[in-house]
């Protein structure tokens, strides 16, 4: 029977997730906006393409360094404080990118924002995994992802858009205040566990993941983790799918596309947009597959063969700008998203 209780539940649950997942649209604006903007940052720095590329790197290396901190942060601290603090860097690092006068307070700028939105992530999935039922894991992982990517497809086309009435610097600017009324509401509304407004978690029975804490120090659940060899796959999946997808859509793509194809920006920008929507849908699709067949490794698998097999086709075939760009493209984003499970 739904009762007021469930109502309520629900009501306050997905408020939460909506806050969390607005976060999480902010972390992918980031990660993708340089694309862009590389050729306004080339021009306005003095910077090479190698130059402009550290100023990328920059924001990849400082989230690489901070997840495993970021996961026991989260295990140790909980979702509302680590996401509140990280809302609170980032939307300073966008402020001080925003009024770099050098190279190198815009590089500091990026640090910032990459060490603010490395907590957010894996503070959504311990959300996740403590407010919705084991079953339904993987299609909130894809969820996750598709809201996520609506910030990367707002920062290609859309993005282009803006910027022919508004500076870069405008943007990030806005950016990093509207972050700061993010990280309030995030602290004000956000709860870490169903307990702590006296619900019990949503497991279905007694055989469902649990995710309460074992009580030990949590250097000994970081070994037991490390040590764990069903781990080690995902990782590498992780790290050549979207390590190389990300470097592609977040900042070569619109280059290539303009300095091979002799595109304008906003040309480019509509090829990268359409490989993001494609792996925002993808994740989607891999997330429901998954849970409807009960399995994760043979739809990483096959996700990851086609992913290859794809940029095969993207180096060798002779596919040009047009539909054939555009399917290539489409397909590329699409298959690059099974790694999410």
């Amino acid at each position: 029977m739904y009762t007021f209780k469930r109502f309520k539940f629900e009501l306050l649950r997905w408020g939460m997730y909506l806050l969390l997942a607005v976060a999480y649209i902010l972390v992918y604006f980031h990660r993708m906006a340089p694309g862009v903007i590389s050729g306004d940052l080339m021009s306005e720095f003095g910077t090479s393409g190698a130059s402009l590329g550290t100023l990328s790197a920059i924001y990849f290396l400082i989230y690489f360094i901070m997840q495993i901190p970021a996961g026991v942060l989260a295990d140790t601290i909980g979702t509302r404080t680590i996401v509140t603090a990280g809302c609170i860097l980032s939307a300073a690092g966008s402020i001080l990118f925003s009024s770099a006068e050098t190279f190198a307070a815009a590089c500091a700028g990026r640090f910032l924002v990459g060490f603010g939105v490395s907590l957010i992530f894996i503070n959504i999935m311990k959300f996740n995994a403590l407010w919705f039922k084991e079953r339904q894991f993987a299609i909130m992982s894809g969820v996750t992802l598709f809201i996520g990517n609506l910030g990367a497809i707002l920062s290609t086309g859309p993005l282009s858009l803006v910027l022919k009435s508004y500076s870069w610097r405008t943007v990030f600017f806005n950016t990093g205040i509207f972050t700061f009324f993010l990280a309030g509401a995030v602290f004000v509304l956000v709860r870490n566990r169903p307990e702590d407004l006296n619900f019990p978690l949503p497991h279905e029975s007694a055989g469902d993941f649990h995710v309460s804490g074992t009580g030990n120090h949590w250097l000994h659940d970081l070994r037991g983790v490390i040590t764990n060899i069903s781990l080690w796959p995902g990782f590498w999946s992780n790290f050549g799918v979207v390590g190389g997808m990300f470097a592609f859509m977040g900042l070569w793509g619109v280059p290539y596309l303009r300095d091979v194809f002799g595109m304008n920006r906003d040309r480019a920008a509509g090829y990268i947009t359409v490989m993001m929507l494609s792996f925002s849908f993808g994740g989607l699709f891999f997330g429901w597959i998954s849970d409807r067949i009960g399995k994760r490794k043979p739809v990483i698998t096959a996700s990851a063969v086609a992913y290859l097999l794809l940029w095969l086709a993207f180096m060798y075939a002779p596919w040009r700008p047009g539909i054939s760009g555009y399917i290539i493209f489409g397909l590329l984003g699409f298959s690059g998203t099974g790694c999410i499970l």
